[in-house]
């Protein structure tokens, strides 16, 4: 095993305590601080915190140990004494001891559950077949029935004890597969056993399928977070931005609010921004209270931002590029007519006419130069754009700058095209060099 250096250390147990944080087992033992844990108890919380960690048996138990110890919770880790009294009588259960089944038998209780036979998966139950069995995509029988939308199967599967909260290797929990069928019977059903992480995946759901916001509102209200977010997908409320959903958005927004928590109005305006912005989620942040003056870490205004984040982000055609461009044009004429600054410059003193120099981008400099760019500003080098597209040769953006400071036709011909021309710099690093 690698010697772990103290930052891989403080990393790697700051991965594994958001994922028993966000845990539903997690949550059982939060509530119950400062009272007592059964041996039984422990043993349950031992064997999830192991599954939650993929860790061994007794990793699992040194880390639910340390939980309890900050939270006030004494345990018995060894089994107590026999009580000979029974304190309250218990109905008899008939448990069915589990038996390994075969592969043809686990695809039989496969298919029984995809065509929703319940009679059929529970003559394999009473044999003692094991409900979190995983098929295919990593699916329980659970999973299966409401991908499927199998309804009577579902409700037999949850009397029967399927964890509701499981996860196939899509990441999709019943909740989310409920949503996008659009089973409102489910979704009563599921909503309430849901753990935090299953009502996280909800939202992505509820993006994808265009749930109705009051649906949102509940499944946020029961403790989904919109800033929750899976390894390289974006949070959910940044996703809605990306997506344009108006609804859900404004309903993330309300509810983050309703919470007492800020909604970060600044950051998503940025992230509009960045990939294809839209003027109706503009409007709608500005609505709900987003500053037009909002800059980022390095002093760029929203109009720099919207040249900045300019990179296309897919192997496509120039359809899509343009398609894109169009957007950006619309954006950037958009924030000049709300008063945005056009000529403000960052902490280098860049404007946004810096920036779409350093892109090489004619079509914005065009723009720009018509909303009143000035491409002599300088920067705190001294430099103006015109400066840098001379000494990095950009002949067009030269050509375009030195008509403007002539008064000539080149600047008004180069703009008249701008929202038809295909957009030459799109995807191009930005360089100041």
């Amino acid at each position: 095993m690698a010697i772990l250096s103290v930052d891989d250390f403080n990393r790697q147990v700051a991965r594994d305590l958001l994922r028993i944080t966000r845990s539903e087992t997690f949550q059982k033992i939060f509530v119950r601080q400062n009272s007592h844990l059964t041996h039984s108890d422990f043993q349950q919380l031992s064997e999830a915190f192991t599954r939650q960690l993929q860790c061994s048996g007794a990793q699992g138990e040194a880390f639910l140990v340390l939980m309890l110890h900050y939270l006030g919770i004494g345990y018995e880790s060894s089994p107590a004494a026999a009580q000979p009294e029974i304190t309250k009588a218990a109905a008899p259960q008939i448990v069915t001891p589990k038996r390994e089944f075969s592969k043809d038998e686990k695809r039989a209780a496969f298919e029984a559950a995809k065509q929703g036979k319940v009679e059929t998966l529970a003559a394999f139950v009473q044999q003692g077949y094991d409900l979190e069995t995983r098929h295919r995509q990593q699916k329980t029988a659970l999973l299966v029935a409401a991908s499927e939308n199998k309804t009577a199967l579902f409700e037999y599967l949850i009397d029967a004890g399927a964890d509701v909260n499981a996860e196939d290797s899509d990441h999709q929990t019943a909740l989310s597969y409920a949503i996008i069928n659009r089973n409102e019977k489910l979704i009563g059903l599921i909503l309430p056993k849901s753990g935090v992480r299953s009502l996280d995946i909800a939202l992505y759901a509820c993006n994808r399928n265009d749930a109705d916001p009051a649906l949102v509102r509940k499944i946020v209200e029961a403790g989904a977070d919109p800033y929750s977010h899976k390894i390289w997908i974006p949070s959910p409320i940044i996703q809605a931005v990306n997506m344009g959903k108006l609804a859900i958005l404004d309903t993330y927004i309300s509810c983050l609010r309703s919470k007492g928590r800020p909604p970060e109005l600044g950051s998503l305006m940025e992230e509009l921004l960045k990939w294809h912005p839209k003027n109706a989620v503009y409007h709608l942040l500005i609505k709900q209270g987003a500053e037009k003056t909002y800059l980022d870490g390095t002093g760029r205004n929203l109009i720099s931002l919207a040249i900045t984040y300019n990179d296309i982000m897919l192997e496509d055609v120039t359809s899509l590029e343009t398609y894109v461009e169009q957007e950006r044009l619309a954006m950037i004429t958009l924030l000049s007519q709300e008063g945005v600054d056009i000529n403000q410059g960052d902490f280098m003193g860049r404007t946004p006419l810096h920036y779409a120099v350093g892109e090489n981008n004619p079509t914005i400099a065009s723009l720009l130069l018509r909303l009143g760019a000035n491409p002599h500003q300088q920067d705190v080098y001294q430099k103006s754009p015109l400066q840098y597209a001379t000494e990095k040769r950009y002949k067009e953006l030269v050509t375009i700058m030195s008509a403007n400071r002539a008064g000539g036709s080149a600047v008004q011909e180069s703009v008249q095209g701008a929202g038809q021309a295909t957009p030459t710099g799109v995807g191009r690093k930005i360089t100041f060099e």
